[in-house]
């Protein structure tokens, strides 16, 4: 298994909930077929910058760092835009990950994605200032 597709599922689970403990990601990994020692882990858990924070409750539980770590830097090779649809091209096993993180953004003007493995459609709202939001996606990855 690659190590960039290992990392950009670790980045989509983290995202996609309150992980707490890295022995529930090391079982949300199992449950996709991915196998992984614990060092391994941490080091991918190091090297994508996710960090214990604290719930509102006094829990903990992992999140990754606001901007993209260079794990996730340079996977976009290409956006287009056309219309109301913008269609994100990046690395192999890398879209999925990168769709939570448009979403989690709430940037104006995008309604929602849907990815694929190397393509992200990313769909617009009427009024969306279509530059800008290039822009926007350009800095973020």
């Amino acid at each position: 298994m690659k190590k960039n597709y290992r990392k950009s599922v670790i980045v989509e689970i983290i995202n996609s909930g309150t992980v707490r403990t890295q022995d529930e990601l090391l079982k949300a990994l199992s449950e996709r077929g991915i196998r992984v020692t614990q060092a391994t882990l941490s080091r991918d858990v190091k090297e994508l910058g996710a960090y214990k924070a604290i719930d509102p409750k006094g829990g903990s539980f992992y999140k990754l760092q606001e901007h993209p770590h260079p794990a996730v830097s340079g996977s976009v090779l290409r956006i287009d835009i056309s219309g109301q649809l913008c269609v994100v091209h990046c690395r192999p096993g890398f879209a999925s990950a990168l769709a939570a993180l448009i979403d989690r953004s709430a940037l104006q003007g995008v309604m929602g994605t849907v990815a694929g493995d190397d393509t992200i459609l990313v769909i617009l709202k009427e009024n969306a200032d279509k530059e800008k939001l290039k822009n926007i996606l350009n800095s973020i990855f």
